[in-house]
C-alpha cells in the first residue's frame, strides 16, 4: 500500500521585494489542500513539486522529524531534529534553512559539479538539500552545544536516513 501523503506546511520563497507570492503559486498550493481533503494530496504533491516553482511543502513525519518535498527533487528530505538541551541552537530546522533549500532547488545549477561546505549546519538542510539535489559532494561542519557529540550524529543520521551518506561528510569545528 503506499504511503499518503498529509501536507502540514506550505514554504514559498518569494523574490525581490515582492510583498506577496505569486498567484499562481498559492493556486498550486490551494489544489494540494483540496486534494488532502478529498483523501489523498500525494498526486497533487508531486505535480506542485515537478513544477519547478520555489515552493516546498511539509508533509507529516514521524515523531521528532520533520519532511520536506523540494522543488524538482524525486523524493522527500526528512530531517530528524534535537532538543534545545542537545543540540542548542542547531538542533532544529530554522526557516532560514528551509528558505536556503528551497533556493538551491531551484537553483541547482549554479551548485552542481561543485563541492559544497556548510558552516554551522546545524541538522544539516540546506548541506543534505545540496546532495539530494545535485549529488555535489558537500561538507557539513558544526561544533556541539555540550561536550556530547549529539549534533554531529543528528547530522550523520540525517544525511544516512536520506540516503546521502556517500556524497556528504559531517565534520565537527572546534569550540
Amino acid at each position: 500500500m503506499a504511503l499518503l501523503l498529509a501536507p502540514v506546511n506550505f514554504w514559498l520563497l518569494v523574490s525581490g521585494g515582492a510583498s506577496a507570492p505569486p498567484a499562481s503559486d498559492v493556486s498550486l498550493c490551494e489544489r494540494v489542500v483540496l486534494a488532502h481533503q478529498a483523501g489523498d494530496a500525494t498526486e497533487a504533491i508531486d505535480m506542485l513539486c515537478a513544477a519547478g516553482r520555489p515552493v516546498a511543502v511539509e508533509t507529516s513525519a514521524p515523531q521528532f522529524c520533520r519532511s520536506l518535498r523540494l522543488p524538482s527533487a524525486g523524493r522527500p528530505l526528512t530531517i530528524r531534529e534535537v532538543s534545545f538541551g542537545e543540540g542548542g541552537l542547531g538542533g532544529t530546522m530554522w526557516e532560514a534553512s528551509i528558505a536556503m533549500a528551497i533556493w538551491l532547488a531551484t537553483n541547482a545549477q549554479r551548485v552542481r559539479g561543485r563541492a559544497v561546505l556548510e558552516l554551522g549546519a546545524g541538522v544539516g538542510t540546506p548541506g543534505l538539500a545540496a546532495a539530494l539535489l545535485t549529488g555535489a559532494p558537500v561538507t557539513l561542519t558544526d561544533r556541539d552545544a555540550i561536550e556530547s557529540s549529539e549534533l554531529i550524529d543528528t547530522i550523520s543520521s540525517n544525511a544516512a536516513a536520506n540516503g546521502l551518506s556517500s556524497t556528504t561528510q559531517v565534520r565537527r569545528t572546534g569550540r
